[in-house]
């Protein structure tokens, strides 16, 4: 459950919105709405909006990026140790790294 709200804690910080079980956390349609508010009123041009989605199903997470309305990139579905390395990376600045190895454990 920590790692849940950790994730939670991530997602409200970077504006991301994941669902666990159908249930949807993180940023809320009320602040995009305040957010394109904001950028409505800028004199800068809109540009694509760029969100992230994580999806709770069953043991597993997925991820998608959003730009726009469109689906720019999905990822394969994760255990819950890796996805909290995913949400690390993505509130970074990064992308979800492509390939995680487990450490080779030493024999003696």
């Amino acid at each position: 459950m920590m790692k849940i709200r950790i994730l939670a804690f991530f997602a409200k910080l970077m504006g991301i919105q994941f669902k666990i079980d159908g249930f949807p956390y993180g940023a809320t349609k009320s602040d995009e709405r305040e957010q394109q508010k904001q950028l409505i009123g800028s004199s800068s041009p809109i540009e694509k909006k760029e969100k992230w989605v994580i999806e709770k199903t069953g043991e597993k997470f997925f991820f998608t990026r959003w730009l726009g309305d469109q689906v720019h990139e999905s990822y394969a579905p994760v255990s819950q140790d890796v996805a909290g390395i995913y949400a690390a990376a993505i509130v970074q600045g990064f992308q979800p790294p492509r390939c995680l190895n487990y450490l080779d454990k030493l024999a003696g």
